[in-house]
Parts: structure tokens; sequence; C-alpha cells
């Protein structure tokens, strides 16, 4: 159904008056105002049309508004659609809305082919912080940059996905992606401030870029580059300066980190009596179940397999058979394995902590397992708390708190895990 036919039914004030239908008539007005701000551009994927569309939004919000977009992308052709579905992205991304967000990409799988469709998913997962792929999307970020060079906001956004995911996570993980993204990476900000050298968030997000290779001054004078920058005439104009000073702590701890694990590093080559710092050590833990029965998938994080491996054993010898990974090197063929082990499970068995619900391999392992729609069980390490968006992705799913005095937590995790084998069964 195109704009004409919802426009249709207000002709003239007679009409309007004889039929008993003004407020239709201010509703198709309104409609036809919207309309205009969706058509306005003809290339979604540009910087102005995201720009134009979200201040509109911002200046309309209301339930009729999001009323109007909600029947567009329900009734209206696929252009015009798809243009509503994205300013229903922005309304609820500005809302902090998770939930409707979440079920307005899952009823709408149709728009997955749009040019613009990838750029609004991974503002979600990153805004929303879900169990999302962090390689997959580094990987559609990229090509995101790459198709759109003179769009800022793609090339930034890409920028922003790799700082986050370098500062969040460690080990293997953040090397690997240090290894295969920082080239693109340096590059893609670089254009955007090429192409919006007036926009002060830039300059921080490469502050951020090239704290990764351990170019520190370089950027902390961006971060006051973007202090400078910044318009003095916008509404939160004290929320981005602090934000920029955050920014610019993070990227001290970060140096004050490396420097001290170096001095540390010299301290042990210097004195061979020094204990090692403590590592991942494999294979210290339970055999994993290696077998044709229903098996469960035990993710985890490395660092705290002290506090799993106990866990894994005492529920081992209660006739539960578990699969973990117990040290296996990382690479291509591993993410292919772990997936296999993860689709052939009955169930996951996720021990979240404050490591690792941070972005790395676990959250991809979960991110795949709900992809295949395997139930997950949590057990709380500690009183780690899960971002609105893990929530949203866990949904009801159970979960145990294995910071409670005693032992009781694990007859709860074996009642629960054989349960739901009897189910599956």
């Amino acid at each position: 159904m195109g704009p004409s036919v919802l426009l249709r039914g207000c002709q003239s004030e007679t009409d309007v008056v004889e039929s008993g239908e003004k407020d239709h008539c201010e509703r198709g007005s309104a409609m036809q105002e919207l309309i205009s701000a969706l058509t306005a551009h003809e290339e979604e994927c540009s910087r102005e049309f995201e720009a134009d569309l979200s201040a509109f939004c911002t200046r309309h919000m209301d339930a009729q508004l999001v009323q109007q977009l909600r029947q567009l992308v329900a009734e209206g052709e696929e252009d015009l659609a798809y243009r509503a579905f994205y300013a229903l992205t922005i309304i609820y991304r500005n809302r902090k809305d998770y939930q409707q967000l979440q079920a307005l990409f899952e009823e709408n799988p149709r728009f997955a082919g749009h040019p613009s469709y990838h750029h609004l998913l991974i503002l979600f997962q990153l805004e929303a912080e879900t169990f999302f792929d962090a390689l997959e999307l580094l990987e559609l970020a990229r090509e995101d940059a790459r198709q759109h060079r003179d769009n800022a906001g793609y090339l930034h956004l890409f920028a922003h996905l790799f700082v986050y995911t370098c500062e969040k996570s460690r080990g293997e993980m953040r090397e690997q992606v240090r290894r295969e993204y920082y080239d693109d990476v340096e590059r893609a900000v670089e254009d955007a401030i090429r192409l919006d050298p007036a926009y002060a968030k830039f300059y921080c997000t490469k502050a951020r870029v090239v704290a990764q290779r351990g170019r520190y001054g370089e950027a902390y004078s961006l971060i006051n580059k973007a202090v400078a920058t910044e318009s003095s005439a916008r509404k939160d104009y004290a929320l981005r300066l602090l934000d920029y000073r955050h920014c610019e702590t993070v990227i001290l701890l970060q140096e004050q980190r490396e420097y001290f694990q170096g001095e540390m590093e010299k301290l042990r080559r210097s004195v061979p009596s020094l204990p090692k710092l403590k590592t991942f050590v494999p294979g210290r833990g339970p055999k994993a179940y290696e077998g044709a029965e229903p098996y469960c998938f035990v993710s985890y994080a490395h660092i705290n397999s002290d506090r799993v491996y106990p866990i894994v054993e005492q529920l081992m010898q209660r006739g539960i058979r578990l699969w973990y990974d117990d040290g296996i090197e990382a690479g291509s063929d591993f993410r292919e394995f772990i997936a296999e082990k993860i689709r052939d499970s009955w169930q996951v068995l996720l021990f979240a902590s404050h490591e690792s619900i941070q972005p790395g391999f676990v959250r991809n392992e979960i991110n795949y397992a709900l992809h295949c729609g395997k139930p997950i069980l949590r057990v709380n390490l500690d009183d780690v708390e899960l971002t609105p968006g893990m929530e949203l992705s866990l949904g009801g799913m159970q979960y145990v708190d294995a910071t409670e005095p005693g032992g009781d937590y694990l007859e709860r995790i074996v009642r629960t895990l054989l349960a739901e084998r009897k189910e599956k069964a």
C-alpha cells in the first residue's frame, strides 16, 4: 500500500465536516509530513538522511509517531516501509527500549537486504551490549566502511566497534582484533575526520584507536582536540566533555597497565627464581566428555578456571556429561570445532563472571547457542550484572548463584540440567 492510499479521505473541508472525520484528516496531514521526512533523501545510506531523520524523530517523538511508523512498516511499499523501520530503530535506541528494538528486528527479516540494514543492526547490538559475536560484527562494519567511504557515520562506527572490543577484551581475543583490523580502522577514522572535521567525537575515537598501538602522546593530544572542537551550543555539551575525559582516563589506565606489565616481565627475566604471573594451564581440569551420548557444553572464561574446574568435576561425579574447552589453540579450525560442539550439545552451561561477559569467545559461544536455540543455564560465579541486552537475550532462562555459602547450588544445577535433558528426550 503506497502513500496515496494511506492518505486518502481528506479531500476538502466540507467532506470532513459532513463525515465527522476532521481528526482523521489531521492524522492524514501528520502522515503526509512523516512520509515527506522519510523520503526527503533519495539515498538511505547517506549521512544526511540519518541526521535529518534523527532530528525529525526527536522533534515529533510520541505515541502517534510510533503508531504511524508501525503502520507504514506493515502496509507501506518496500522502500517506504524500510525507511519507517529505520526511523523506529532511531526512536527505540533513543528510548533505550531494547526489547521493542529486538522485536522489531525479529519481526522484519525481510529488510536484511537493504544496504543500511547492517549499520542499524550493529548500532543495536553495540548499544544494548547483547551476546554478539564481536568478530562477526567487525566484519560487517568493515564491509560497510568499504562500501560507504563517503559516509563518516559508517566509518566511525567501524572504528568505535573496534576500540570497544579492544578495551573490553583481553589476551588472545584483543591481540587478534588488533592484528586483523587496526590498519583498516585507522584509515577509516582518518577518512571520517576528513569528511567531517568539525565533529569532535571523531578525534576522541581516533585517540582510542592510536592508543591500541601505544601512541599515547598522540592520543592525549587528540582528546584535547576533541574538547577544543566540541560546540558549546550543544545541549549535551557538558556530558560530551565528561565523555572525552572519561576516554582519556581509560587510555591513561591502559598505558599504566602496560607499563607495569612490562616492568614485571623485565623483573621476572632478571630474577629467574621469581614465579611467573598466573596464567591458564590447559589440562588441569577433569577430562571433558568425548562420546556419542548427550552432553552439556560448558562456556567459561579461562581466567576463571580455578573456580570452574571444581564445579565441573563435582557435576561429572554426579553423572552429568560435560564438554568444555580446556585449552584448544584459537584459530579458524577452533571456531568451527567449538560451533560443532555447541550444535551437538543438549544444553549450554554458562559460568557468568565479570570476565566472561566481556567481548570475547564466551560471548561468541552464547550468541551462537542462542542462534541454535539451545537452552542456557547461567551459573553466576560473582556478583556480575548483565547488560540490558544480555538480560534480553537470555530472557526468562534460569540461573543459579554459585556465590551462596554451602554446596546447595550444585544440586540445583544437577536438577535443572537433568530436567532439561528429560524434556529433550
